[in-house]
């Protein structure tokens, strides 16, 4: 992470500049929500952006994700995302570790947030495809409705392997 970027960060931390110069516009790429806490993935979408670096989904969750969680319907389903940074630039958690509650609180750019840009935006998760910062927080999606996505594939595969 290059100066600018930390500064970049620590105003975002601070709540400054954060203005959209257009609402009407919706999302215009300015990496807002790329600096402050990575999308998840829906389910099959973390092996496209592994294909995408070129790698096998395996490395590529240990490389640059972190199992998250969350309830729904009284389950406790798990997901992949991307890591976050700290302010020296390194992942917040070691690679496909768990995410405890510490790391979920804290504001980090995504692992992938790369020279003003996502670094897999061709394959980017299903959060920060459908997110855009104009819009109320009930328009966007949700954690649970993410862990939703990964609940139904899971039942689907259990209902196909019958």
């Amino acid at each position: 992470m290059d100066e600018a970027q930390k500064k970049l960060l620590l105003a975002l931390l601070k709540g400054e500049g954060t203005e959209h110069p257009d609402p009407s516009l919706g999302c215009i790429r300015r990496g807002l929500c790329c600096r402050q806490n990575p999308g998840w993935f829906g389910p099959g979408e973390m092996e496209k952006a592994a294909a995408q670096r070129g790698m096998d989904p395996d490395e590529f969750v240990r490389t640059f994700c972190i199992v998250d969680s969350v309830e729904v319907e009284g389950q406790t389903v798990h997901v992949f995302a991307p890591l976050k940074l700290g302010r020296d630039g390194q992942p917040l958690r070691e690679p496909a570790s768990l995410a405890d509650r510490v790391y979920k609180m804290f504001p980090g750019p995504c692992i992938f947030f790369e020279n003003e840009g996502c670094g897999i935006y061709g394959a980017r998760p299903v959060e920060c495809r459908q997110y855009i910062c104009t819009n109320k927080p009930s328009q966007n999606p949700t954690k649970e409705g993410i862990g939703r996505l990964w609940l139904q594939a899971a039942e689907s595969s259990k209902d196909g392997a019958s």
